[in-house]
């Protein structure tokens, strides 16, 4: 068995891998060469820091991570394993995680983190056993039509913010899955819920996807939180939502990554009428210093 860094290999052949690997996953998008390098670029990863498989010189692997700081800390982040079906079972899902968690080490990552299906018990005992432990359980959330509205008329404003205001406030979760921060976003769009008096109260990032001729299709929700200290927490989410996915249209609705720990935000979404698609669970690593 062979490993290779992704830059030192063909793209052709990280295209076949992914898409052989993931074939059989419904969750997962498979790619081209040009959607592969776009996924790349968009999402930060490090093609030094990927790692590829080869068993008897044929593709069978693949793993994709990158890395960022923010907020003082180095974060590292996987973005995507797979096998090849005729290679699973020769334990080359462990190699590949174990050689990223060295190139994780090389490139002074301090915190690293992924997402697994929370029905991928295989797949979850071997991060396990690499050392990653659970930090939330998550969910993706769909829903279709219009909503019922979820808040009572608050005084209140709201203003569209720029990302770089938006990792300004001063309870910006930077520690939310690393599909759900701004650089991972294409086009994202961020808002800024104040008290009368100019005090931060909550904050929503979320993206508007539209057709070709600019007719708004769906909303897609990525962040919603609210101040820690804020009176009326759940009124404040609620509020949040409604001037995000703006209720009276007929569109779909998603809410990416949410924490289960984000109760207030999980309650409204499920009154709301959205089904949960998807439970993953988000594994951290801590990384101790050398």
């Amino acid at each position: 068995m062979i490993l290779k860094r992704l830059s030192e290999c063909r793209l052709d052949e990280a295209v076949q891998t992914w898409n052989r690997a993931f074939g059989d996953f419904a969750s997962q998008q498979l790619f081209t060469s040009e959607t592969l390098l776009l996924k790349i670029r968009q999402e930060g990863l490090s093609p030094s820091m990927s790692v590829m498989a080869f068993d008897q010189n044929a593709p069978a692997g693949i793993l994709l991570c990158g890395k960022r700081t923010a907020n003082g800390k180095v974060r590292g982040w996987n973005g995507g394993t797979g096998v090849v079906p005729e290679a699973r079972g020769k334990r080359i899902g462990r190699m590949m995680l174990a050689r990223s968690m060295e190139h994780y080490r090389e490139e002074g990552v301090e915190i690293a983190t992924l997402e697994v299906s929370a029905e991928n018990e295989a797949a979850i005992k071997l991060y396990e056993s690499a050392g990653y432990r659970l930090k939330e359980v998550l969910g993706i959330f769909h829903q279709r039509g219009r909503l019922p509205f979820l808040a009572l008329p608050y005084s209140a404003a709201i203003q569209q913010i720029s990302v770089e205001r938006l990792l300004l406030i001063p309870f910006y979760n930077h520690d939310s899955p690393w599909q759900t921060q701004p650089e991972n976003i294409i086009n994202p769009s961020a808002i800024l819920l104040s008290s009368q008096t100019g005090q931060e109260l909550g904050y929503a990032l979320f993206k508007r996807i539209f057709s070709s001729d600019r007719t708004l299709l769906e909303i897609q929700l990525y962040q919603c939180n609210v101040h820690p200290e804020a009176p009326m927490p759940k009124l404040l989410a609620a509020y949040l939502l409604d001037a995000v996915f703006q209720p009276q249209l007929n569109i779909s609705r998603s809410a990416v990554n949410v924490g289960k720990s984000s109760i207030d935000v999980v309650e409204h979404l499920h009154s709301a009428g959205f089904d949960c698609w998807l439970q993953q669970l988000e594994l951290m690593w801590e990384i101790e210093k050398q």
